[in-house]
């Protein structure tokens, strides 16, 4: 992405914000492949990257069968634990 004329580097700050925009807001790499003018979606990937809090939001959407027992018993813990402190 270096060329002779100093905007090399421009190009790729503004292409690695305009891809992780994008990205952010939801969209399939896929069309952002296209979007990009990529022809590798490697390339996209790599304009890409993905921040932790990105990463840990698209862990919150997979389902997790036990999640709803263990806040159940969290639940019920709490509620004996405030009944003793109440005497």
């Amino acid at each position: 992405m270096l060329r002779g004329d100093g905007f090399g580097d421009l190009q790729a700050v503004e292409t690695r914000t305009f891809v992780s925009n994008l990205l952010d807001a939801g969209i399939d790499i896929a069309p952002v492949v296209k979007m990009a003018g990529h022809s590798n979606i490697q390339t996209t990937a790599r304009y890409g990257r993905r921040p932790e809090d990105a990463k840990q939001r698209a862990a919150t959407v997979l389902h997790t069968p036990y999640a709803g027992l263990a806040a159940q018993q969290e639940k019920q813990y709490w509620f004996r634990y405030s009944a003793m402190l109440r005497g």
